[in-house]
């Protein structure tokens, strides 16, 4: 059933039966289907891939050991990321930890690659961008700087306990 309004001199203006107030029930059904929609497109739409990279501090001491962790977000499977140019470092791998999160229905994954840096000189060292690769591309993180301090001076203080029998 459609009804219709009529104003003199002009085309008549057509409703369906869901634009009347008797009918608000198709109102939230529609408003219910563009919602869902919406949902499924961005369920749909899939995390772009990305290299994060960060130091625990910005600043060490010469023989000093600093963490450096690599996030590869965005993708399914993945390996291990390329340390390429690290010259300036001993690197040591300390593991890595996968991580899933569903949000709203909206999965996304990471996995998190945990290294220790030594420096071999002082200065600022640059740490080199690290890559993955992911589908066939080469997809990777920043360069990051490090300073690197010389030990400070000290004086040499000897301590001598002897201990008396009671």
């Amino acid at each position: 059933r459609v009804r219709g309004f009529h104003a003199p001199g002009r085309p008549p203006i057509m409703m369906s039966p869901c634009a009347s107030r008797a009918h608000g029930v198709c109102g939230l059904l529609s408003a219910a289907a563009l919602l869902l929609a919406g949902v499924g497109a961005t369920a749909a739409r899939a995390q772009e891939p990305a290299v994060r990279v960060q130091l625990d501090r910005a600043r060490a001491y010469e023989g000093d050991s600093v963490g450096y962790r690599v996030t590869i977000s965005g993708v399914r499977r993945v390996s291990p990321p390329r340390l390429e140019g690290f010259d300036d470092f001993d690197v040591q791998s300390r593991g890595q930890q996968s991580e899933v999160m569903i949000i709203n229905g909206r999965r996304s994954e990471a996995v998190h690659y945990d290294y220790q840096l030594t420096p071999k000189r002082t200065g600022r060292l640059k740490v080199p961008a690290p890559a993955a690769d992911v589908d066939g591309k080469v997809v990777r993180g920043r360069e990051l700087t490090l300073e690197v301090l010389a030990p400070e001076e000290q004086d040499s203080v000897l301590l001598e306990i002897q201990f008396d029998k009671p």
